[in-house]
């Protein structure tokens, strides 16, 4: 697969989308309620700002479910799937360094 130079653009779009959305849903888990919210607000701004670049998957589901019917090439999948997982565990990682610890998530 050859890659156009600004290939890279794309993924560190769905990068930086992921790890976006994975912050503010886990900033918004200790408030009952506020997470849908959060996540729909945060989805909608990503597909609003990054889906011109990459298309703003900003979900590994999106991206499988894409490549079932052929929208994108396996090797384009893989790569998407790549960013957005990086994205994932760096905001997690960010999100233990400032907020000290996960929050707690209680079921009711």
């Amino acid at each position: 697969m050859t890659l156009s130079p600004l290939h890279w653009r794309r993924y560190a779009a769905e990068c930086l989308g992921t790890a976006t959305l994975t912050f503010a849903v886990l900033r918004s888990l200790p408030e009952p309620g506020v997470t849908p919210v959060m996540a729909g607000i945060v989805l909608m701004l990503a597909v609003y700002i990054l889906g011109p670049v990459s298309g703003a998957h900003v979900n590994p589901a999106v991206t499988v479910a894409l490549l079932s019917i052929k929208k994108i090439k396996p090797a384009e999948a893989l790569a998407y799937i790549a960013a957005q997982l990086v994205g994932a565990v760096a905001a997690q990682f960010i999100f233990l360094y400032f907020m000290d610890g996960l929050p707690p998530v209680t079921v009711t």
